[in-house]
């Protein structure tokens, strides 16, 4: 399991409401977000638990784990994601910087 920090008062909006979102609706939203976008996300969960939004399941490529880990990461009121995702490919790993 890997954590990526990003800044949480940084990133897209998921609501316009003023009231904060429970941690099931914000899960709801986050999936939404990787639609978005065009992710897949057949196969995997997100739980968000305060700051720290928590995915797992299975996926096809690297490159699509590589996407939504930042889309999620990058949307407001997300400090850090914990990556359990597995790659179903060999494709080799990216490095983060």
């Amino acid at each position: 399991m890997n954590i990526i920090d990003f800044i949480a008062g940084a990133g897209k909006k998921i609501t316009e409401d003023e009231a904060p979102l429970t941690p099931e609706e914000t899960s709801v939203k986050l999936v939404q977000v990787a639609k978005d976008l065009d992710l897949d996300t057949e196969g995997v969960e997100i739980k968000v638990e305060g700051d720290t939004a928590a995915i797992s399941g299975n996926i096809m490529s690297r490159m699509v784990k590589e996407k939504l880990l930042l889309a999620i990461g990058n949307t407001m009121g997300i400090a850090k994601v914990k990556d359990m995702v597995e790659v179903e490919s060999d494709e080799p790993e990216s490095v983060y910087y």
